[in-house]
């Protein structure tokens, strides 16, 4: 019998192999006969990956929380939080891996739940099919993956995507008109040498580098907090478009974190040249807030939305080397953020689709 370690390496190699996601090369390692030692064993009876199974193929299902055997959370694509019947009989690190996999969401459905206005996904779906490079910032759960998974399914046909991730969340399906390719970061193992790494290691830099190679046309990061912000920046002024998502408190601490992420390349690096590339390459900050209703027994409500979008330029007369202007500010009452002022740049995103004139009319 294979181990649950024996499982994700067999799968991880599978998707490098055969460029295909790692939940379909899961599914396929499933299939050819691998099972799970000890009690999780037979899980696969149930389906291809056990009683994950049917909650993963249910559209009604954006997240599934597995934090220990008896603590098993469902959340709906509308917030709600519905408690579930354990899926493993032991902790299994391979299993929760699975469970992360359940994310769904298109900019369609999350329009309908509230998370973004009508116009806001109007903006933001123009934004990608213009080439607009993106970071989506917010704090833990608040939806931060679930956009930037909406936001790449509206990339149109033709492109080439290089999906960079320490650990596989995203999971953007293959299709014949959209190529994707996954890269993945990986600790290493063993001890660490001179150079300061363990063998095998790859860092999501070195993934982000690597990517140059592939001919891809958007490279989408899984979450930035380190160097590797520095690589991207090189990645889009050689003309890729970008999307990623970072933990951030507002739209402008994720700037600043970018900023001294950037520094940490190395000492050539300096914060006016960091600062001024920031501002240069990322055009865009979409922030998500998040708010719970009480949880009970049976379950609660997690409320998230858009709360403001930032339109980021470099400017030596702010005296912090950038300017951001407010395309979407907060919402008084909560809710998604309402719109603000447009810059006159933007306004060509009219032409992929950007609904000006219902934003003109409530700004």
């Amino acid at each position: 019998m294979s181990t649950p370690r024996t499982v994700k390496l067999q799968a991880r190699a599978l998707a490098a192999a055969e460029n295909i996601s790692y939940t379909e090369a899961l599914r396929r390692v499933f299939a050819r006969g691998a099972t799970t030692s000890g009690p999780a064993a037979g899980h696969e009876a149930a389906g291809a990956l056990g009683r994950l199974q049917p909650h993963l193929d249910d559209d009604t299902v954006e997240n599934i929380i597995v934090s220990d055997t008896e603590n098993v959370w469902l959340e709906k694509t509308d917030g709600t939080l519905v408690r579930a019947e354990p899926v493993v009989d032991v902790d299994d690190d391979l299993l929760i891996d699975l469970a992360r996999m359940a994310g769904r969401g298109t900019l369609e459905v999350l329009t309908r739940f509230g998370m973004v206005s009508t116009l806001q996904a109007s903006f933001l779906e123009a934004a990608v099919l213009a080439g607009k490079s993106i970071v989506i910032s917010g704090a833990s759960d608040t939806g931060k993956t679930t956009l930037l998974r909406a936001l790449c399914a509206t990339i149109p046909a033709g492109k080439r995507i290089g999906v960079i991730e320490e650990t596989p969340e995203l999971n953007l399906p293959q299709s014949g008109a959209v190529k994707v390719y996954t890269i993945a970061a990986d600790p290493g193992s063993g001890e660490v040498g001179s150079d300061g790494r363990r063998p095998g290691e790859i860092t999501l830099e070195d993934a982000v580098l690597h990517a140059f190679r592939l001919d891809i046309t958007h490279q989408v990061v899984g979450e930035v907090r380190g160097r590797e912000v520095w690589a991207m920046i090189k990645a889009i002024e050689s003309g890729m478009a970008s999307m990623t998502t970072t933990h951030a408190a507002d739209g402008v601490a994720a700037i600043r974190k970018l900023v001294i992420c950037a520094m940490e390349a190395g000492k050539q690096v300096t914060a006016d040249l960091a600062t001024y590339e920031v501002a240069q390459t990322f055009d865009l900050i979409v922030h998500l807030h998040a708010e719970d209703t009480p949880r009970d027994s049976d379950g609660g409500h997690r409320h998230r939305w858009v709360s403001e979008i930032l339109h980021v330029a470099p400017s030596s007369e702010t005296g912090r080397g950038y300017v951001t202007t407010r395309v979407f500010a907060p919402n008084p009452a909560g809710g998604p953020a309402l719109p603000g002022t447009l810059p006159d740049e933007l306004r060509a995103l009219e032409r992929d689709g950007f609904n000006l004139a219902g934003y003109l009319k409530h700004s």
